[in-house]
Formats: C-alpha cells, sequence, structure tokens
C-alpha cells in the first residue's frame, strides 16, 4: 500500500458543475484547493461533500482506490450517483460556511 504521511484534514468531493466528473482529493484547506482548482478550470467546481479525517491523505487514497473503476484521469472520476450518495453518506451533515453557496467564485 502507498502511504502518505499523516495529516489532519479533509477528503473532499467537488463536482464540475452540471456533470458527472468529480475530483477526489484531500486538504487541510478544502476552500482555497477549491479557488486554486477554480483558477485552473473554465468550468465551475462545487463541493459535494467533505470528510475530516486525522490521516486524510491516506484516506484519499482509500477513496481513490475504491472508485477505481470510474477514474477518468488522475484524482478525477466520472461517478454514478450511487457512488456520490456513498460518499456523502460519510460526510458531516453541514459544510463550513465558505461552501453554504456550494460554490466558490473566482
Amino acid at each position: 500500500m502507498n502511504t502518505m504521511p499523516v495529516e489532519k484534514g479533509f477528503v473532499y468531493l467537488f463536482r464540475i458543475s452540471g456533470s458527472n466528473v468529480y475530483k477526489i482529493g484531500s486538504s487541510t484547506d478544502p476552500a482555497r484547493r477549491m479557488k486554486t482548482l477554480q483558477a485552473e478550470r473554465v468550468q465551475q467546481l462545487e463541493c459535494e461533500a467533505m470528510i475530516y479525517y486525522a490521516d486524510c491523505r491516506n484516506m484519499e487514497i482509500e477513496w481513490q482506490n475504491q472508485y477505481q473503476d470510474y477514474r477518468i484521469l488522475g484524482e478525477w472520476f466520472l461517478l454514478p450517483l450511487e457512488a456520490v450518495e456513498y460518499f456523502k453518506s460519510f460526510s458531516a451533515p453541514a459544510l463550513p460556511e465558505t461552501f453554504l453557496s456550494s460554490e466558490v467564485q473566482r
């Protein structure tokens, strides 16, 4: 198993607006990460869910391995609704205020 240093933070599920394309990643600051990703993309991104872990980097790998069959490229996945709902079932009931609009503007 490929392991990374232990770091507290979030495994997030970001979606390209209007699509079934999702990014599974990890960050100690998901709002900042979304802003960075948004600056690199033409399409709008939305935060679907975040899960806090004491070891977010290794849990990111676990989630990505679980959805390996849906991988498009790198950390991007074409996920069916069932996979998204399963991920969301582990998410906190309320996202931080930064994500209440579910979009971070450029």
